[in-house]
C-alpha cells in the first residue's frame, strides 16, 4: 500500500482499536521504508511538514524521518545534500525560486534526470530572472534618489535585500507592479523602524507619530529635518502608487497602503485578483493572518535578543514569568510550530479567498522564516547566508548545457 494512503487512514481513524492497528501498519512501513529508501524518507519528512494541530501520526512521522536521515548526512552525495537542504529549510518553507534554483543544481547530478526538462527548467529560470534583475535596477535607482546616505545616513542600506524579501512573497511575472510597491513599502518600513529603534529621541518619535496620524505634508512643521525627508519620501511614495493604481482603475486599494497591515498591502498590486472581499478578509485578521504575524513577531525578537535596544516580547515574558532565555525560547519556538500547524489547518479549509491570495500569508511566513530563522540576517547580512542567496537567485543564471 502506498505510505501515503496508509497515512490518510490513519489520520482520519477515529476508533481506538482501528487508530493503533493503522499506528502498527504505519511502524512497519516506516521501517520498510528506512530500509534503505532515504529517499522515501525524505519524502515522508517533507510530507510531515505539512501537519495539523491533533495529528499523531504526522508527528511520529516527522521525529521518525528527522531520526533515519540524520544518518546520510556524512555521504556528501546528492541526496545526502538534498536532505541538508531539507534540515535547513523544509519545501514548505522555501522560497520558490531559491527551491527551483537549489533543486535544479541537484536534479543535473541524478543519472536518471530528463536532459530536455532540464534544459527548460534552465531557460525558464534564466528568463525570469532577466525580468527580476531589471526590475531590482529600477528599485535600487529610485533608492538613491531619496538621497538617505546623506541624509539619514543611521538607517541600513538594504534595496537589494528589500527586494529579495518581496520576491519571496510574488515571484510570477504578472505580479511586477505588486513587487514594486511592497518592496518600496518594506524600505520605508524599514527607515522608520531604524528612526525609532536608533536614532529617534522620544520626543522626535512622538512628533513623527503624530505626523503619520495627520498624514499631511503640513505636519513636518514640528519635524527635524531628517524626519522631514523621510516623511516626504513617504508621501510622496503614496501618491506614486495611487497614481500607478489609477491606471489600473483600483484607486480605492491604495488606503490599505496607509491604513493596513503589511499584509494586507501585499494584495495591492496583485489586480482583480484581489477583490474587496479579499481586502475586507484579510483586515478582519483570520488565523492565517494572526499566525503569520505570531511567526514574523516571534522570530523577529528572539534573534534581537541582546542585540536590539528595543522591549521584546522575549525580554517581557522573561521577566513576567521569572524563566531563564533558553526557557523563554522554547515557549515561543512551540507557538512558532502551532502557528505553522494554525497555516497548515487554514489551507486545508474551504473558503471563498482563492489560493492565489492565501499562498501570498503563506509566502510572508516563509521569508521570515528564511531571514530571521538563526540570525537576523537583514540586518547583519554580512554574518549570515542571504548574500548567497541573493547571489543564487539574483545574479547568477542556470549554467545552460552546450
Amino acid at each position: 500500500m502506498c505510505y501515503t494512503l496508509l497515512l490518510e487512514q490513519a489520520i482520519s481513524a477515529h476508533e481506538e482499536d482501528e487508530l493503533q492497528r493503522l499506528k502498527e501498519e504505519v511502524n512497519k512501513l516506516f521501517n520498510a521504508i528506512s530500509d534503505g529508501n532515504a529517499q522515501g524518507l525524505l519524502s515522508l519528512y517533507e510530507a510531515a511538514q505539512f501537519r495539523v494541530h491533533g495529528e499523531e501520526i504526522l508527528e511520529e512521522a516527522l521525529k521518525f524521518s528527522t531520526t533515519h536521515l540524520k544518518s546520510v548526512l556524512h555521504l556528501h552525495n546528492p541526496l545526502s545534500i538534498q536532505v541538508s537542504d531539507a534540515f535547513e529549510m523544509p519545501i514548505h518553507k522555501t522560497l520558490t525560486r531559491l527551491g527551483a534554483k537549489r533543486f535544479a543544481l541537484i536534479y543535473q547530478e541524478d543519472e536518471s534526470h530528463n536532459p530536455i526538462l532540464l534544459k527548460f527548467a534552465k531557460l525558464d529560470f534564466n528568463l525570469l530572472q532577466k525580468m527580476h534583475q531589471k526590475e531590482l535596477c529600477d528599485i535600487t535607482r529610485w533608492w538613491k534618489t531619496l538621497e538617505l546616505e546623506n541624509k539619514l545616513p543611521f538607517a541600513r542600506d538594504r534595496s537589494a535585500e528589500c527586494y529579495f524579501w518581496i520576491l519571496g512573497v510574488y515571484f510570477e511575472p504578472r505580479y511586477c507592479l505588486a513587487r514594486k510597491i511592497l518592496t518600496k513599502l518594506i524600505a520605508f518600513v524599514s527607515i522608520i523602524d531604524d528612526i525609532y529603534d536608533v536614532y529617534g529621541t522620544i520626543d522626535e518619535v512622538t512628533l513623527f507619530t503624530d505626523a503619520f496620524d495627520r498624514w499631511d505634508l503640513d505636519a513636518t512643521d514640528q519635524l527635524p529635518p531628517y524626519m522631514k525627508h523621510c516623511y516626504k519620501a513617504l508621501l510622496d511614495f503614496y501618491v506614486e502608487t495611487v497614481e500607478e493604481l489609477e491606471k489600473t482603475g483600483r484607486s480605492y486599494c491604495a488606503q490599505y497602503v496607509k491604513e493596513e497591515v503589511i499584509i494586507a498591502t501585499s494584495l495591492v498590486g496583485m489586480g482583480d485578483l484581489a477583490t474587496e472581499e479579499a481586502f475586507d478578509w484579510i483586515s478582519s485578521e483570520p488565523l492565517i493572518v494572526r499566525a503569520t504575524s505570531t511567526i514574523c513577531r516571534l522570530m523577529d525578537d528572539m534573534v534581537g535578543q541582546g542585540f536590539e535596544q528595543k522591549i521584546s516580547v522575549v525580554e517581557c515574558y522573561i521577566n513576567e514569568k521569572g524563566v531563564s532565555e533558553e526557557e523563554a525560547f522554547a515557549v515561543f519556538q512551540k507557538q512558532i510550530t502551532n502557528a505553522w500547524k494554525d497555516i497548515n489547518q487554514e489551507l486545508l479549509q474551504k473558503t471563498a479567498i482563492p489560493m492565489v491570495i492565501l499562498v501570498r500569508v503563506v509566502n510572508l511566513a516563509s521569508i521570515m522564516n528564511l531571514l530571521y530563522k538563526d540570525i537576523d540576517a537583514y540586518t547583519h547580512v554580512e554574518k549570515s547566508l542571504l548574500k548567497d542567496f541573493i547571489n543564487l537567485v539574483l545574479v547568477q543564471p542556470m549554467t545552460m548545457p552546450s
